[in-house]
């Protein structure tokens, strides 16, 4: 008996409804790895938000310390501005003082010690302290006043006795070479002190002679600093530049006592001659 063949649209309709089915099961299975994928993905987002979110919390923490510090800042700096216009404000005042000080002469301390009364010199001992030490020797035949810069020649009595004209001759005339010096100073670069000048090397602690050592701690010695010094009672007196407006005489000052007397400048009257350099 001869079999029955199948129609062909029956053939037709079974193929397509089997590629049909095998398509929907692809459709699925990408489907679900689609989705798979799209949770994995979504999570890890979701991880990323979160710790994007935890940084930018941290951020904005540190920009609020970062503020604050900054506001800080600020507050110092104007402090410091502050500050800084009181010092400025302070350095003008100090300024001013200075030069009022420099515009004024200040007197040195007689460097007399002993008392007889209180209230006075010795007890009180007022003015412009000595320096430590007061007189330095500069080992060229020069010695240097710390106390008033003044630069005497170390000689004390290189010249001897003379009139007051040859006294300031002399003085004037002393150049390197002479009396034992080395300085390299010219002619014209000493001259016979004032009066002052003179006063100013007075010790009145002191007498026999009125003059301290180097150190201006004790009494003078030869060649402590200065040598020669002549501390006759009578006689022992250094011409000075200064003239005595009435009878047309000069003072002079004595290192025994440091007394200071004047007379006239006259053939008859021979004192010593002691140079200096500097001054203002």
């Amino acid at each position: 008996m001869r079999k029955r063949e199948k129609p062909m649209y029956m053939t037709v309709i079974f193929k397509y409804v089997t590629g049909v089915t095998v398509f929907a099961g692809m459709f699925a299975i990408m489907l679900t790895a689609s989705t798979a994928l799209a949770n994995e993905n979504c999570l890890f987002w979701k991880s990323s938000l979160g710790i994007c979110t935890k940084e930018l919390t941290v951020c904005t923490t540190k920009l609020l310390v970062c503020t604050k510090n900054l506001c800080g800042c600020k507050t110092n700096l104007n402090t410091c501005t502050d500050d800084l216009e009181a010092a400025q404000s302070e350095l003008q005042t100090c300024e001013g003082d200075l030069q009022g000080c420099q515009s004024k002469a200040r007197v040195p301390k007689t460097g007399q010690t002993y008392s007889l009364a209180s209230g006075d010199d010795g007890d009180l001992q007022l003015g412009v302290p000595w320096p430590s030490p007061r007189f330095t020797n500069s080992g060229n035949g020069t010695v240097t006043d710390n106390l008033t810069g003044l630069i005497w020649l170390q000689n004390a009595n290189c010249f001897g006795l003379k009139l007051w004209d040859e006294a300031m001759a002399a003085a004037s005339g002393l150049k390197d070479g002479d009396c034992g010096l080395t300085d390299g100073s010219v002619a014209g670069n000493w001259r016979l002190p004032n009066v002052r000048e003179l006063e100013s090397l007075i010790d009145y602690k002191f007498w026999g002679p009125a003059l301290s050592n180097a150190a201006g701690t004790a009494q003078w010695s030869e060649g402590d600093p200065f040598s020669n010094v002549v501390i006759d009672y009578t006689n022992g007196y250094y011409w000075s530049s200064t003239r005595y407006t009435y009878a047309d005489g000069v003072w002079w000052v004595g290192m025994f006592s440091g007394d200071s007397l004047f007379g006239p400048a006259h053939e008859s009257v021979i004192f010593y001659v002691w140079p200096v350099r500097g001054g203002q």
